[in-house]
């Protein structure tokens, strides 16, 4: 694969994980999601849209956006505290270490493995410690930091640098 081919795709997918991170880990906000409709941004899904289940998807968000009023946010902000904070019972639990880890329990080994990959890279979450480091949202953001510094890898010709990080990306569960 050339050069600017390894470009586009860590790109594209770098600004995939940025939005699936923020969308994850950060309470729906209206200028977010204002200007994913207004732009019209996922009529422009920088991956390959045409699977099945991408399309769907795509269809999906398009349709949604089309109706999008500012009226709805509070369902939605409801919808994402019920599903990944609380007070009751998560009906998605956005930590890895539940679904993995042989307790099911918070800051399990996933959570260590993670947090010492991080580090590996450079990167310290802003809350350490107070909230495990396997939440989806965190590992998205990590997945766009990885294609972040793959593009600076392939700037300064640097290929052992490039397979690193894109041996990781691959690697990372």
């Amino acid at each position: 694969m050339n050069t600017d081919n390894r470009q586009t795709i860590l790109i594209a997918c770098q600004l995939a994980y940025g939005f699936l991170a923020k969308a994850f880990y950060e309470e729906p906000e209206s200028t977010f999601i204002g200007s994913l409709f207004d732009e019209n941004l996922f009529a422009d899904w920088p991956l390959d849209p045409t699977t099945h289940f991408s399309r769907t998807g795509l269809d999906l968000l398009c349709d949604f956006g089309k109706g999008w009023e500012e009226g709805e946010l509070a369902g939605l902000k409801w919808d994402y505290r019920r599903l990944f904070v609380g007070p009751d019972r998560l009906k998605a639990y956005p930590w890895e270490s539940v679904y993995l880890g042989k307790d099911h329990i918070l800051f399990d080994e996933q959570t260590i493995a993670v947090r010492q990959l991080y580090r590996r890279f450079g990167l310290q979450t802003a809350r350490q410690r107070r909230e495990p480091e396997d939440h989806i949202g965190l590992e998205l953001a990590f997945m766009a930091h990885l294609c972040g510094q793959g593009l600076v890898a392939i700037e300064q010709a640097d290929h052992a640098a490039l397979a690193d990080h894109l041996n990781t990306q691959r690697d990372f569960k």
